[in-house]
Order: structure tokens, then sequence, then C-alpha cells
């Protein structure tokens, strides 16, 4: 259930797992604390505890203002976005560009001219972080990602894009670039957390904000886990002084509000200027939620996979891709 000053949503387009989504507010759950019912709503639940929901994206004159309440305090800042945003495009874009934008510009300090290496290319965060390089002119994304998802990544904005099943990517950015990149971001953990280090230009920057080589198929691995921990990076601070190089960890979790509220303003800006698209893979119902997990651990998606709350009519063909 919503805490305080959360809404109800109809319509509710929201991944239990991600803590995200977007539909039509219900009801308020106390008085004053929103706009009413029948408003388009965009919602994070970004410090995952069940049901309590850190951000609001609700109307002041515009169906998809984006217009964020601290339901703590009751302020309100106004986000501007197109009203032709979708419930599914409400439901991709917060945790996966947040991430995605917080991490090359606040911890990185993305410019023009620099290198990026994305892992997971066809992935939520990876898409995002594809579109967003493409904001700053002369940027290099190096991708990687199954072969079969190449041509969509370099739609996407990739430069190069790297099969990590059939090519050492190390090897290849340096065929490419032989002083390596500027920045890398790392969902994967263990021994290609040290690749990227490695492949770190002199002030370049390592971000980590993911484990993802912890899981093997549909569920985690003791194996896959204890090699994550044995081939994890190690170094002290010394070491890392004489590298000339930045080593990050990034949790959107752990950010407040404020935060967090800046950067949607930002990303809903560049929505409204067609410089953001989010990306939808695929849609479930919440009863086929088994196969929209199945779907992402078995790395079968191309951007995000959304969960519709509407029970699956007997004729149903649209929810899935």
């Amino acid at each position: 259930m919503p805490g305080p000053g959360a809404h109800r949503l109809r319509g509710l387009r929201q991944s239990q797992t991600a803590g995200e989504a977007a539909g039509t507010t219900q009801a308020a759950a106390r008085r004053g604390s929103g706009a009413g019912q029948g408003v388009r709503a965009q919602l994070l639940r970004a410090d995952g505890q069940a049901g309590a929901v850190r951000s609001a994206a609700s109307p002041a004159g515009h169906p998809w203002n984006g217009g964020r309440r601290d339901h703590r305090s009751g302020r309100r800042r106004g986000e501007g976005a197109k009203e032709s945003m979708s419930f599914e495009e409400g439901a991709a874009l917060p945790i996966s560009y947040l991430t995605a934008y917080l991490m090359l510009f606040r911890m990185t300090n993305l410019t023009p001219g620099k290198s990026v290496l994305v892992h997971m290319a066809a992935g939520g965060v990876g898409t995002a972080a594809t579109q967003l390089c493409q904001t700053v002119p002369d940027v290099t994304v190096f991708g990687t990602a199954s072969s079969s998802k190449h041509d969509f990544i370099t739609q996407n904005g990739v430069t190069h894009a790297i099969d990590y099943r059939t090519r050492d990517y190390v090897e290849e950015i340096r065929k490419i670039s032989p002083k390596g990149v500027d920045i890398v971001l790392d969902p994967l953990g263990g021994a290609d957390t040290q690749k990227g280090f490695g492949l770190l230009k002199a002030f370049g920057s390592l971000v980590i904000f993911g484990a993802a080589n912890c899981v093997t198929g549909q569920k985690r691995s003791l194996m896959a886990l204890v090699k994550v921990w044995y081939n994890q990076l190690s170094f002290n601070a010394l070491k890392l002084m004489q590298t000339n190089k930045a080593v990050c960890g990034f949790h959107l979790s752990y950010l407040d509000d404020e935060n967090i509220s800046a950067c949607m303003t930002s990303l809903l800006q560049l929505y409204a200027e067609g410089k953001l698209k989010p990306i939808i893979d695929s849609r479930f119902h919440f009863e086929e939620v088994t196969d929209a997990m199945r779907r992402m651990h078995e790395r079968q998606n191309v951007g995000k996979v959304i969960l519709l709350p509407e029970p699956k009519t007997q004729n149903d063909t649209t929810t899935k891709k």
C-alpha cells in the first residue's frame, strides 16, 4: 500500500523489483497531499522499502508536467515533460536513466571528446547511457552485447559494438583506442572490474554499479558468487594514487530526494527535446512475472521489461515483444 502522501494508481505500470511506475492517480492517501484523482503520474521507489514512494510526477496544469512532491515536506518541484509520454515510457525512464545520468554527469563528468565503455549495452541502463552519451558532442561509445543485438545498439548510438561472447573486448578496444577509454560503466563485477580498471586512460574513471556476473541463467549461482568475490578488484590507497585513475561506486537507493529531483528535471527536459527515448523490450502481466524475470536473467531483453497490472485477457497477444 502507498505510504503517507503517496497516491494509489489506476493503470499502474510497475516493476516490483525496480521500484518505478507510471499510471493515473486513483486517490490521494491523505488530504492535501497530492493533485487529486485522475492525474497521470510517474513514481520512483528508490529506497528499497515496500510501498515507499520516493517521487511522484504530478501535473501543475500539464498532463505530464513532472512536478515532484517531497512527501515529507510537501514541497513540489516542476519538471517539464512531453504529454506524449506513455505509461510504459514513464515506468521505464526513472531508474535506468537516473542511474546512467548520475554516473555519466555527476560521478565522471562526461565532456566532449571522451570515450565510454558501456557493458550490457542492450539493457535498460545500457540503452539509457548510450542515449545520454549522444547529448554530448564527439563521444565515442564502446558497447558490449551479443551479436544478435549489434544492429539495435548501433542504431541506439553505440560507436563500436563488441560481441563479448566471442571476442575479448579489451583486445577489441585496444585495437581501436590503444590508450583505452576515459570512462567504464561496470555492472558486472569480478574479473571484468579488473579489466575495466586496466582499460582506463590517465584521469579515467571506473564506476561500479552492479555484480551481474553473480547471476548465471535463471538464478544466482554460489560458484559464480565465489568467483566474482575472488576476482574482485583490490588495491590500497597508495597504489590508486600512483595510477592517476578514479574508482567510484554507485547505488541509486542510497541517494536523497534532492539529488534525484534535480536529475529528473534534466531527464524530463531531454525527453521533451526528443533526445531520449526509453526502449521497451516487452510487456508482461503480473501473473507472467516468472516469464519476465526469466527473460531478463537469460539476457534476452533489448531495453526494459515492463509489468502490466491488468489481468491478461484470453485474446491478449500484445503484452510480449
